[in-house]
């Protein structure tokens, strides 16, 4: 074995192992904005709030989402290959809080979640929408990053 065929392996494992898991985007052009001050630097933030549309069904998916009933994002979510997670970096209040998103098709969901005194916090929302299967929304809230596979 040459050395040039061990680095060809070496690249090709490092490729399928980093493709084989998305990344959290930051606010690129095509990703629905902020609609409120709620947004922060991400130096600051306490909470990162992550959002996707998982719907080959709906290539565009519009949500509203809002924290204590203060809009936060309202916009299309693009799905692309399923692997577009949208971030936003928030600076909310310790305690308890109602995270709320609804589509334009009606789709809703209500999510409890605490804000500790300190550290910080990820919340992932997903989107669903497969054929057979009810339109849904899925939410987790996590001490740790996300990791998508």
């Amino acid at each position: 074995m040459t050395m040039r065929t061990i680095r060809i392996g070496f690249a090709l494992c490092l490729a399928v192992a980093l493709g084989g898991c998305a990344t959290v985007k930051g606010q690129a052009s095509r990703a629905p904005t902020p609609v409120s001050s709620a947004t922060v630097p991400a130096a600051i933030a306490n909470v990162t709030l992550v959002i996707s549309n998982q719907s080959f069904l709906e290539p565009n998916v519009r949500i509203d989402v809002r924290i204590d009933g203060e809009p936060v994002v309202d916009g299309a979510f693009p799905v692309e290959g399923q692997h577009s997670f949208f971030s936003y970096p928030l600076k909310i209040r310790p305690g308890r809080h109602e995270l709320t998103a609804r589509t334009t098709s009606g789709v809703r969901t209500a999510e409890a979640f605490d804000v500790p005194e300190a550290g910080s916090r990820y919340g992932v929302l997903n989107y669903w929408n497969y054929e057979g299967e009810p339109k849904r929304f899925t939410w987790t809230f996590q001490a740790e990053p996300p990791v998508f596979g």
